[in-house]
């Protein structure tokens, strides 16, 4: 391989990006996005050249990092889960987190569970909401205004409604959309 050569999948070097995959199959950037997304734009041979340098490549698709960095969006939801309430319901609890999951996953989202949400956690978590199923302490809810971090508080109310409101209302702008 020279060095203007790109790295084939598994062999040491940096990671194959769209831009490869566009150069590889000769078409803008722009056409190989909509060839990998499916779009029916794109013609099917060029669908069929793009698909081929991509797996040529070994390209994995885009970055979720930088994905979140471009949209200003992780489409994550940060559950902040009370102990000692899991301990005295858990089946109860597990309920709630079983609704909660599958209401954000319905729109595309993702879960991260932090059972520990203090301070320090929170400034490292790269969350674009927050819901506590029991009680939130006073430096936590602190440094979520602090970063802009909407939180809801499911509790007393287990209820399958209350958790899809909840859910809904804290939900980024670039997941609300796709509730319908």
């Amino acid at each position: 391989m020279t060095s203007k050569e790109l790295h084939p999948a598994g062999e040491v070097g940096r990671r194959v990006r769209l831009a490869d995959v566009a150069l590889r199959a000769g078409v803008a950037a722009s056409t190989a996005s909509a060839a990998l997304n499916d779009r029916p734009s794109v013609l099917e041979t060029t669908k069929l050249r793009v698909l081929a340098a991509a797996e040529e490549l070994g390209y994995r698709g885009p970055d979720p990092r930088a994905l979140a960095l471009r949209t200003g969006s992780s489409s994550t939801v940060c559950i902040l889960p009370d102990t000692r309430l899991m301990a005295r319901t858990p089946d109860r609890v597990f309920v709630v987190l079983q609704q909660i999951t599958a209401t954000i996953g319905q729109v595309g989202g993702f879960v991260l569970w932090l059972p520990h949400a203090t301070e320090e956690n929170l400034r490292r978590v790269g969350a674009d909401a927050a819901l506590s199923v029991g009680p939130v302490t006073q430096p936590a809810r602190r440094e979520m205004r602090r970063r802009g971090i909407p939180l809801a508080i499911v509790y007393p109310d287990f209820d399958a409604a209350a958790v899809t409101r909840a859910v809904r209302a804290i939900l980024p702008d670039q997941l609300a959309v796709r509730t319908g």
